[in-house]
C-alpha cells in the first residue's frame, strides 16, 4: 500500500469531519488507507463517527480510551503510526477536504528521503461547501496558510519511526507539528512543498485553538520556548500503555463513569500557595495518592473569602486576561485562586506525567474535578 492518512481527532464537529473523510474516501486512486484514530471522543460522538466509517471501505477506524486526558495530538499520531500499512504518511487536519486529484498528484513527489509539506486555503465561518460541486474560482481568493503552518505533510513511514514518531510532550495545542518538521530535516530528509497549482485543500472553519478560554495562562509561551530549546531533538515518548487502552486500564475513568469519585480521598490545597504546591509534588513523589485522590473547585469557593485587597486584583487581573497579556498580580493575602490551582495541576500533569497512573481532568470555566493516581 502507498498512502496512509493519517486523521487524529476527538469530538470536533461530526458534519466537518464527514466531509473530510468523504473527500478522502473519493480519491482516483486504489493504493491507499485512512486510519482514523478518535482519541477518547464523548461515547455518543465516538458511536456517530464508528458508524459513519464502517461504511467508507478506505477508513480504518480505531477508538484510544482516552476520555478525562487532556488532548494530545503527538500521541494520538504516534497511536495511528503503529496501525499504519502504508509506505508514506499524509498527515490530515480532522476540517480538510482535498480534491479528488490529491492522491495522484502527490505521487510524483514521494521519496523516502524527503518531507513534502502542503498549504490549504481557510474556508471563512458559515460557508457552505458543496461537495459535488466546489467553486474553486472563487475560493482561490480566500487566505493562503504560509509557511509555519507546517501539519500537514507527507512523509516516509519508516522514517516517521526512525526518528521516534511524534513528541509527546506537546498537549492541549501548538508545536507539535513545527517539531516533527525540524526532526525529521534534521535527519537530512530534505523539504519541499506541493505546488499549489496542483491541489488545493481546503481548511473548514473553527475557533482558533489557542484562544480556548480555559487554557492555562502562558501555555502558548511555554510549549514555544520547550521547542526553542529542544525542537529537532529525539522525541519524547510519555504514554506506557496497552494497546486499545481499555477503560479496566483506568481507575479514574472507572469511578468517573460510575458516578463514584467521592469514594477516594478529597485533597484540599490550602494557603500559602507555594507551600500547598510544594507539599503536593512532594507526597505524590513518595506514591502517597497511589490508591487515588480527587480535587474539586469551583469559582464560587473563592469569592467570598477574598479581601478587598484580593476582590481588587481580582478586578485587575481581568483586565490583563482581556487584553491578552500572560501577566497577572498576585494577591499576597488570598494568592491561592481557582485560576492558580487549575494551572498548576494542568502543568503538574505536563510536566509530571511519569509520576502519575492514570487520571480524569474535568475542567471548565468556572469548575474543576482531577482524579489522580500516582505509580
Amino acid at each position: 500500500m502507498k498512502l496512509s492518512f493519517i486523521v487524529p481527532y476527538r469530538n470536533r464537529a461530526p458534519h466537518a469531519v464527514q466531509k473530510c473523510l468523504q473527500s478522502l474516501h473519493n480519491q482516483d486512486f486504489d493504493s491507499f488507507e485512512i486510519i482514523f484514530l478518535d482519541y477518547g471522543s464523548d461515547p455518543e460522538i465516538s458511536q456517530e463517527m464508528r458508524l459513519f466509517c464502517e461504511n467508507l471501505s478506505a477508513v480504518r477506524y480505531f477508538y484510544a480510551e482516552t476520555r478525562g486526558w487532556l488532548w494530545c495530538k503527538p500521541h494520538a499520531l504516534n497511536l495511528a503510526y503503529a496501525q499504519a500499512r502504508g509506505e508514506f504518511l499524509v498527515m490530515v487536519d480532522a476540517d480538510m477536504i482535498h480534491p479528488s486529484k490529491f492522491a495522484k498528484k502527490l505521487l510524483k513527489y514521494l521519496h523516502t528521503d524527503k518531507i513534502v509539506h502542503y498549504r490549504c486555503r481557510y474556508l471563512p465561518e458559515n460557508y457552505a461547501v458543496d461537495m459535488k460541486n466546489i467553486d474553486y474560482n472563487q475560493i482561490n481568493n480566500f487566505i493562503l496558510s504560509d509557511e509555519h503552518a507546517t501539519g500537514l505533510f507527507v512523509v516516509s513511514r519508516q522514517k516517521m519511526m526512525e526518528t521516534g514518531g511524534s513528541n509527546e510532550f506537546y498537549m492541549i495545542w501548538g508545536m507539535e507539528d513545527t517539531d516533527a518538521s525540524q526532526r525529521l530535516q534534521n535527519a537530512k530528509l530534505s523539504l519541499q512543498w506541493l505546488d499549489l497549482e496542483e491541489t488545493t485543500v481546503l481548511h473548514q472553519w473553527h475557533p482558533v485553538a489557542h484562544q480556548n478560554a480555559i487554557l492555562p495562562y502562558n501555555w502558548r509561551y511555554v510549549v514555544r520556548d520547550y521547542g526553542l530549546k529542544y525542537g529537532g531533538e529525539p522525541a519524547k515518548k510519555y504514554y506506557d500503555i496497552p494497546n486499545g487502552l481499555e477503560i479496566r486500564y483506568r481507575p479514574a475513568l472507572e469511578l468517573v463513569s460510575s458516578e463514584s469519585w467521592n469514594k477516594l480521598e478529597q485533597y484540599q490545597l490550602k494557603n500559602p500557595l507555594q507551600s500547598a504546591f510544594l507539599e503536593f509534588e512532594h507526597l505524590f513523589e513518595n506514591q502517597e495518592f497511589s490508591n487515588g485522590i480527587y480535587i474539586e473547585y469551583a469559582h464560587s469557593d473563592f469569592e467570598n473569602i477574598q479581601s478587598n485587597t484580593g476582590r481588587i486584583t481580582s478586578l485587575f487581573n481581568n483586565f490583563l486576561a482581556k487584553t491578552g497579556t500572560g501577566y497577572r498580580l498576585i494577591n499576597q493575602d488570598h494568592n491561592l485562586t481557582f485560576i492558580t490551582i487549575r494551572d498548576f495541576l494542568y502543568y503538574f500533569i505536563l510536566f509530571k506525567r511519569h509520576w502519575i497512573r492514570d487520571y480524569h481532568f474535568d475542567v471548565r470555566k468556572d469548575f474543576l474535578r482531577l482524579l489522580i493516581f500516582s505509580k
